[in-house]
């Protein structure tokens, strides 16, 4: 798979988690009785980019983001990718025992393709 071809079933998972985001952030706002153009204007975004969080579609990370923001759910964001100068010495020991990856490795399905090729001439005893 490549990156430019991604999985119908990745596709589906990612339209699944926006319809979770989109349907709690909608709750969160009409929890605050706020109207979708109050929570735009606080937000500094603009009204379709809101209409198009609420209703589980693409946008840019920075409206979202924004938008999470306001509603206070920015945090829930935070814990899954934390700042290393909010870790307790604990977590940083955690993290840099690990070993960090340079680079992507190769496919398996590659590694076996290119070792079973075979040439003709190559076989011993003919």
């Amino acid at each position: 798979m490549s990156i430019m071809n991604i999985d119908i079933g990745v596709d589906a998972g990612v339209a699944a988690l926006l319809d979770r985001i989109a349907a709690d952030l909608k709750k969160k706002r009409l929890g605050l009785d706020k109207t979708q153009g109050q929570m735009a204007e606080m937000a500094a975004i603009g009204l379709k980019s809101l209409q198009k969080i609420e209703a589980g579609q693409s946008v840019l990370c920075a409206s979202l983001f924004r938008y999470m923001a306001v509603l206070g759910k920015l945090d829930e964001l935070k814990m899954i990718f934390p700042d290393p100068a909010e870790l307790t010495p604990l977590e940083v020991r955690a993290l840099s025992t690990r070993r960090v990856r340079q680079r992507a490795s190769r496919k398996s399905k590659e590694k076996a393709t290119a070792s079973a090729l075979v040439t003709w001439g190559d076989s011993h005893g003919s």
